[in-house]
């Protein structure tokens, strides 16, 4: 028999400082940013934290959503000089988000940075979730 599927609720992760603002780039237009931190609260550190922007319409209808693992961010100068090849790269950068988003310990923050092109023109709010992330629990065979 397959094991039932395992809920795992991420409760204890934190979203903060999120914001979104809009920034006018060279070649894609009008970008919707939506950046914050996400502070791990689990005793035990966790990796790989991935979130979830959704935009919704006014009626609350989804129009469109993106993926995003934390551990990076873009500046102001990139978000309004680079393609979207380009900021791909650098959200995804993989150094980056070994550096933030690994072995993220209790009280730690990790940063996260979403980025929306081509926004639907009936979009009027978003929620960002947490979608995903491995809790690394026990001591391990190093502290044992």
């Amino acid at each position: 028999q397959p094991e039932p599927a395992r809920t795992v609720s991420y409760n204890l992760l934190e979203l903060k400082d999120v914001r979104q603002y809009q920034v006018m780039n060279r070649t894609l237009g009008m970008l919707l940013v939506i950046e914050g931190k996400v502070k791990n609260n689990f005793t035990d550190p966790c990796d790989m934290i991935q979130l979830e922007a959704t935009l919704f319409d006014q009626e609350g209808k989804v129009l469109v959503s993106r993926r995003q693992v934390a551990g990076s961010f873009a500046s102001s100068k990139q978000l309004e000089e680079l393609n979207r090849e380009e900021l791909d790269k650098i959200i995804n950068n993989k150094v980056s988000i070994i550096n933030n988003n690994f072995n993220v310990r209790f009280g730690d923050e990790t940063p996260f940075t979403i980025l929306f092109d081509n926004v639907p023109k009936d979009a009027t709010d978003y929620k960002v979730r947490i979608i995903d992330a491995s809790i690394v629990s026990g001591k391990g065979n190093l502290a044992q």
